[in-house]
């Protein structure tokens, strides 16, 4: 992230203000919790840097799609790596068409 130029901090930062909106906007996310991690990039013989972030929204009240309730457990909290939970294949569908169409408005 350090090589990044001004021009680029600005995009990122663009970006991520775009993404946290529409996350808040369409799914009532309370916050964003951002995580940029490169460990993984060297664990192979030939590493293969680059710039790669995650964005877990975080929800302070259930969530309803398509009549199903999500709740985030551990909003407040550090979340756990490896925990369980689904999200029917109809309910993503859901999430990316109200995000699409909100990014594309």
């Amino acid at each position: 992230m350090t090589e990044l130029t001004d021009d680029e901090w600005e995009d990122l930062r663009n970006l991520i203000c775009k993404t946290e909106t529409c996350l808040k906007t369409v799914l009532g996310a309370a916050l964003c919790n951002w995580s940029c991690l490169m460990n993984s990039f060297y664990k192979e013989t030939e590493s293969d840097p680059h710039l790669h972030i995650h964005v877990r929204p975080r929800y302070d009240k259930p969530v309803m799609i398509n009549g199903n309730t999500y709740t985030d457990s551990e909003f407040g909290h550090h979340y756990a790596v490896n925990k369980s939970g689904s999200i029917s294949v109809k309910d993503k569908e859901e999430v990316f068409t109200r995000l699409k169409e909100w990014l594309n408005r």
